[in-house]
């Protein structure tokens, strides 16, 4: 038997993960009529998303080098990673990746190539689930590479026009195999070279991915890097977002580094689950993206006695802001 309820209101409960770079928070709504038969609830409401116009905080914990001196050392090679230390913001067809460190020096005075290297690491999930690995690494120069042997072209050409070298990398391993490796190393593969900047003025390392990125041949990489995916947090070698010193590889000795970032959304989406009234909304289980049509949206689910109420959640970016409507 199917059964329409009208609510007067929606029993709402707003929030954000949070707020930075955004004027206002994405939001949701749960229309006051919903229809119930047995368990299942079928409900429908409205979600808006602010633009992203300024680069968002992806928080995390910071680590920091733990080196003999250890912050006025990292402070003085340009790794001292800051509290907000990887922000993304969106760009013209891509992402723009930012490190943000506390003090960074120009190489003319004092910093030489092949010593200090900024990573992060990340896994795109797609809408179904499935999760692919990349890394993005920054340098000011490449000599003790192996991307000689994986990209000799892009090597020279980079090496020829005397630019920085921005790169993702992917295929990427926590440890490399063999034993007696106390602390463990990474591994990736190089994949493609990308813009970047190196700015001392600011304290910032940018770096841009774009969709459909193409590497030195024209091939496309990280097909998965879309609208409608997630960034969440992956660790190499045991960091995710990080600054280094470095002689070929790096590990948790030799770097500052940020951990447990918070996802990152590839455009708006909303999501529903189910739980009872008292439960935390960040905390609810959520199933895959509905539909969207213009902002508005449908979804089905089911419900108990015990999880009587439906949440909803719209994110977009760093922030994810939420909704919720007891219908039991």
């Amino acid at each position: 038997m199917r059964r329409r309820f009208t609510l007067v209101t929606a029993i709402a409960l707003l929030g954000s993960l949070s707020l930075v770079g955004q004027a206002s928070a994405n939001s949701v709504t749960l229309s006051p009529e919903f229809t119930l038969s047995g368990n299942n609830v079928t409900v429908s409401g409205t979600a808006s998303f602010p633009a992203i116009t300024t680069p968002q905080s992806v928080g995390g914990t910071k680590t920091a080098f733990q080196g003999a001196n250890g912050t006025p050392v990292a402070q003085a090679a340009g790794i001292d990673l800051a509290q907000n230390g990887g922000q993304i913001v969106p760009i013209n067809g891509g992402l723009r990746f930012i490190w943000n460190v506390t003090n960074m020096v120009d190489p003319q005075v004092g910093v030489p190539p092949d010593v200090v290297r900024y990573t992060w690491a990340f896994a795109i999930e797609k809408p179904d689930g499935t999760q692919t690995t990349y890394q993005l690494q920054a340098k000011r120069t490449n000599f003790t590479s192996l991307t000689w042997a994986e990209d000799p072209i892009g090597h020279l050409q980079n090496h020829y026009n005397n630019r920085p070298w921005f790169q993702l990398r992917g295929a990427c391993v926590d440890q490399y195999p063999g034993d007696g490796i106390a602390t463990p190393v990474a591994g990736c593969a190089h994949l493609a070279f990308l813009p970047g900047t190196f700015d001392y003025a600011n304290r910032q390392v940018r770096m841009d991915l774009m969709f459909r990125q193409r590497d030195t041949k024209g091939r496309i990489v990280a097909d998965e890097f879309a609208p409608g995916a997630t960034l969440n947090a992956f660790n190499s070698a045991s960091m995710s977002i990080s600054g280094c010193f470095q002689a070929v590889v790096s590990s948790t000795a030799t770097c500052n580094y940020i951990n447990a970032w918070n996802p990152y959304y590839i455009g708006g989406r909303v999501q529903l689950g189910v739980g009872p009234a008292t439960a935390d909304p960040a905390s609810v289980t959520y199933g895959a993206p509905v539909t969207l049509n213009n902002g508005a949206f449908t979804g089905t689910l089911t419900t108990s006695a015990t999880n009587n109420t439906v949440f909803a959640r719209a994110c977009n970016g760093a922030t994810c802001g939420y909704t919720s409507l007891r219908v039991r």
